[in-house]
C-alpha cells in the first residue's frame, strides 16, 4: 500500500469474486446488518426511500428492483472490501493483549501524580507561596 488506503486493487478483486457465493440482495444486506446492524438498517432505509421514489416516478418494477439490486452490490461490495482491508491491516496484532496492555497504561496513569512546573515552589519547607502569589512589594 501506497497510501493510507484500506481497499487495495488485490482486496476489491477478492471481495468481488467472493460476492459469487452470495446470492439475492436480501443475503447481501443480511450479511452486512449481521456485522453492522445499524448501518444495515440505514442502507435498507435508504435503498426503500430509493424504490419509491423509482415507483412514484413511472418505472416499472423489473426497474425498480434491478436498480435496487444494482445498488446494494456496490455497497455490500464496498463495505465488505473496507472489512477486508482493515482486517489485513490488522492481521497478525493480537488486539486483546494491545487492548489489555493500554487498559493497563491508562489505569497506572490515573495513579501517578501529575508533575506541575510550580512544584518546586511548594517543595517542603516553601509556604506554599509563589513569586506571583504575594502581593506587589513583599517578597520571601
Amino acid at each position: 500500500m501506497t497510501d493510507a488506503s484500506l481497499v487495495t486493487q488485490e482486496i476489491l478483486g477478492r471481495v468481488i469474486g467472493q460476492r459469487a457465493g452470495v446470492t439475492g440482495a436480501s443475503n447481501a444486506l443480511e450479511l452486512v446488518a449481521a456485522r453492522e446492524p445499524i448501518l444495515g438498517s440505514y442502507v435498507f432505509e435508504r435503498l426503500m426511500v430509493l424504490a419509491g421514489k423509482l415507483a412514484v416516478s413511472g418505472a416499472p418494477p423489473d426497474i425498480v428492483r434491478g436498480c435496487c439490486d444494482d445498488i446494494l452490490d456496490v455497497v455490500t461490495i464496498a463495505v465488505r472490501a473496507v472489512w477486508a482491508g482493515h482486517d489485513e491491516l490488522w492481521h497478525g496484532v493480537d488486539l486483546r493483549r494491545l487492548s489489555r496492555k493500554n487498559c493497563r497504561l491508562k489505569s497506572r496513569r490515573a495513579r501517578m501524580p501529575v508533575k506541575r512546573d510550580n512544584d518546586a515552589a511548594l517543595a517542603p519547607g516553601s509556604n506554599g507561596a509563589t513569586a506571583s502569589a504575594m502581593p506587589s512589594g513583599e517578597g520571601g
